[in-house]
């Protein structure tokens, strides 16, 4: 690994890995609630047609923000902790590059007509979405460098506060009953936030004689940052790919009632794996950030993500009925036995997401890319064929089945991995870990 700048004495890493993963687990706790709350009181007070449109233009600019930005997240969150020196130029270039790509990607959906359903045709409109996708790359990325500088609960205490800002604002819009409402609800906060985290940033985190700007900069070189931004981008693509079949498979072969019941329990998975990804995270950051052994930090976040998966899918599987008794008895009855499949696959996802975060460390994007590809491929495929017998069962049996056989897959490589990570644990952290034998990978 590159070398490490000296750490505070009083700053113990296992203590700041638990700080950092325990505060962006809290994150998507804390706004997967909020927002669930943020959409309900949209339903209860405004007009049916005005919270689609405006649940349509936020997902929009949503997506259209993270393919713009993504990819320059996961560059902050895995070396913006070895710029050194140059960590204000770093971040003050990922700014610049993902806004300048925000801003031409709104454009060309934009001017292609694409959005034409639920963005007035009016030119003042047009450039408040574009607006929109701007500021959200910027809101996400934010919250990367926070990760990467080891201020993650900075982050918990922003989405904190955006998300109870949207929920006032909602009820408070009430008056205007109409789509700016909500959707203002949900930019303004998001504004003010970008403000106060890059001003928190500028003179707070960055500032002169700061621990972070400390050391030379062993920042890696343009060629290195393009393929594993490349690997990365493609990686969230097969990753995501799921995420946007999935329903349609379901509205086609079982019909848009289905398609409703199926939507819960998938939000309930991807929070959870959002949470171990936050781990993942963490323990990545630590490992560029401190002087201990890989391994050492390893084991910690190990027990984290254990915890979280064992709690999980206890939870899960007994209060899946009793949590989907909140929407009516309608989900109780047809998604519960999704939520219980979901359940009994964590257990099996632990070796994946632990070969994956090996591959992070190791920057070997594209070998993951790979493997989250082909555990998104078989729940596609297995889905097509079970899910005419067994309704939305068939996803999970699919779902399981996939994370199975990933699993086993990996489970060689992992073991041979840890292995070596074990002889190497007495080495100075000066060694890179690509260096260290991947076994037959």
């Amino acid at each position: 690994m590159a070398e490490q700048r000296a750490r505070p004495a009083h700053a113990r890493p296992s203590d700041s890995l638990i700080r950092n993963a325990s505060s962006l687990v809290a994150t998507t706790g804390v706004t997967a609630v909020l927002g669930l709350l943020f959409w309900t009181l949209s339903a209860r007070h405004y007009p049916d047609a005005d919270v689609g449109r405006a649940t349509t233009t936020i997902a929009a600019a949503t997506v259209l923000g993270g393919l713009s930005g993504d990819y320059l997240s996961a560059i902050m969150i895995r070396f913006l902790a070895t710029a050194g020196n140059r960590t204000r130029v770093v971040v003050a270039r990922a700014y610049a590059v993902g806004a300048l790509t925000g801003l031409v990607v709104a454009t060309l959906f934009v001017l292609a007509g694409l959005g034409s359903v639920y963005i007035p045709d009016t030119t003042t409109q047009k450039l408040f979405f574009i607006g929109m996708v701007v500021l959200f790359v910027v809101f996400a990325l934010q919250d990367a460098v926070l990760t990467g500088l080891g201020r993650a609960p900075a982050v918990l205490v922003e989405n904190i506060a955006f998300s109870a800002a949207k929920v006032v604002l909602v009820v408070l819009g009430v008056s205007m009953l109409s789509v700016s409402a909500i959707v203002l609800a949900w930019v303004i906060p998001a504004f003010l936030a970008v403000i106060g985290v890059t001003a928190y940033l500028v003179f707070v985190v960055l500032r002169n004689g700061s621990d972070v700007l400390e050391g030379e900069s062993t920042f890696p070189q343009r060629t290195e940052v393009v393929s594993y931004a490349s690997a990365e981008y493609v990686r969230r693509l097969l990753s995501s790919a799921v995420s946007f079949v999935l329903p349609l498979l379901v509205a086609h072969q079982l019909g848009l009632e289905q398609a409703a019941y199926f939507s819960v329990p998938w939000l309930i998975l991807s929070v959870v794996s959002i949470m171990l990804s936050n781990v993942s995270s963490a323990l990545v950051v630590e490992s560029e950030r401190s002087e201990q052994h890989t391994t050492v930090l390893l084991r910690k976040a190990i027990l984290l993500g254990l915890g979280a998966i064992l709690l999980a899918t206890v939870l899960l599987l007994l209060l899946a009925p009793i949590a989907l008794g909140i929407l009516g008895q309608s989900y109780v009855d047809h998604s519960t036995g999704l939520v219980r499949w979901f359940a009994v696959s964590l257990p099996f996802s632990a070796p994946v997401v632990l070969y994956g975060t090996l591959l992070w460390l190791d920057r070997r994007l594209w070998l993951l890319a790979l493997v989250q590809g082909g555990a998104s491929a078989l729940t596609i495929v297995g889905s097509v064929f079970l899910l005419r017998p067994l309704g939305l069962n068939g996803i999970g049996v699919s779902y399981l089945m996939g994370e199975v056989v990933v699993a086993v897959v990996c489970l060689p490589f992992l073991v041979r991995r840890l292995r070596a990570l074990g002889a190497e644990e007495g080495v100075s952290m000066s060694m890179n870990p690509r260096n260290l034998t991947w076994g037959g990978s």
